[in-house]
């Protein structure tokens, strides 16, 4: 609860002048001026008791009294529309504030999914490299392993062939052989010299039936076959890894 106050020593109300400017009134001057136009109208009062003449005095008196009330009630007035001109601008701060506090708010907001959509963006973008990294280095291993299939592909052509080519020539010595097969001479088996290209007596008495070996190569596998009969005891042949054959006697 306020104190009452008892005098208005040192209280003041706002105003504007004669020339529109704000102006601090002092209360006390206002009630000192009022009291001085009571008491000028008391003593007016005494005076009309002393002389008639007076009396234009005091009418003028009143009329100070008068006018320095109105101003007095101006001087109020104004005070009053300044607080309100006040307490208007105050509202309109506060709703301004207001409006700046929920655009802050938005823009921290909008901050906040412009991060998100940033970091989704970057994790995004990771993946893509690595799908990319992936990409490049499953694509080197197929290449080195096309290098590989086209290199095992030309090394199977180049031994299918020198092993056709193989077998050919020893399908052709076979042959060679087939056409000179031992021969009964005198008694003794004759054999054929594939160096010497000639007949030579092996000193083996003939005996039985002429035996010889037979002989068949596969073109689709380029493998060689030896057919000999039960008794078979002539000359064995041989063909090592590089595809010669040998005849072991």
């Amino acid at each position: 609860m306020l104190t009452l106050c008892d005098t208005l020593k040192g209280l003041y109300t706002l105003g504007v002048n004669a020339a529109n400017k704000s102006v601090k009134v002092s209360l006390e001057f206002i009630q000192t001026a009022y009291e001085n136009a009571v008491k000028a109208t008391t003593d007016a009062n005494n005076a009309t008791k002393d002389a008639i003449e007076a009396t234009k005095d005091i009418r003028e008196l009143e009329a100070t009294v008068q006018e320095n009330e109105e101003t007095r009630e101006n001087f109020y007035s104004s005070s009053q529309a300044m607080v309100q001109g006040w307490s208007n601008d105050e509202l309109k701060r506060k709703e301004a504030e207001n409006a700046r506090v929920e655009v802050e708010k938005q823009r921290v907001e909008a901050e906040k999914e412009r991060a998100t959509s940033e970091t989704t963006r970057k994790e995004a973008e990771n993946t893509r490299i690595a799908s990319e990294n992936e990409r490049i280095e499953a694509e080197k291993i197929r290449k080195a392993n096309e290098e590989t299939r086209q290199k095992q592909e030309e090394t199977r052509q180049t031994n299918s062939a020198t092993a056709v080519r193989n077998a050919e020539k020893a399908t052709e010595r076979l042959n060679a052989l087939s056409d000179h097969r031992d021969e009964i001479r005198d008694g003794y088996w004759w054999r054929w010299d594939e160096e010497t290209e000639e007949w030579y007596n092996t000193g083996e008495i003939a005996k039985g039936n002429v035996m010889f070996a037979t002989f068949e190569v596969d073109p689709a596998t380029a493998i060689l076959t030896m057919y000999t009969d039960e008794e078979y005891t002539g000359a064995n042949f041989t063909l090592d890894e590089n595809g010669v054959l040998s005849v072991e006697i």
